[in-house]
């Protein structure tokens, strides 16, 4: 029972500690986004659990969120990343609408 009971207080204790490691881990990434030139860093939230890296948010390119997820994976303690970006959609005009002006028919 004693046994047990040293157990359990070893992971009380030990979990404020996972939990300071983590969060320093998420900021060492998102200060390692902010760096790179071909990501907005302002776009990406960034969770870290045990190693793992959860990128969050909304991206402008594909480009964009890969160059992300190659920043986040190069960053000390980093085991894995979850790449949950997404991409924003470019809406294109609707047909008659270009901002262009079209030429009338001869």
């Amino acid at each position: 029972m004693t046994r047990t009971l040293a157990i359990l207080m070893l992971l009380v204790l030990a979990r404020p500690a996972l939990a300071q490691q983590d969060e320093l881990l998420a900021t060492a990434v998102h200060e390692a986004l902010a760096k790179d030139r071909r990501v907005d860093a302002q776009q990406v939230r960034v969770q870290a659990e045990g190693g793992t890296v959860r990128l969050l948010g909304e991206v402008d390119t594909n480009d964009e969120r890969r160059a992300a997820e190659e920043v986040a994976e190069r960053v000390h303690g980093v085991r894995r990343v979850e790449n949950q970006l997404s991409v924003a959609a470019s809406v294109a005009p609707a047909p008659g609408t270009s901002p262009i002006p079209e030429k009338p028919a001869p």
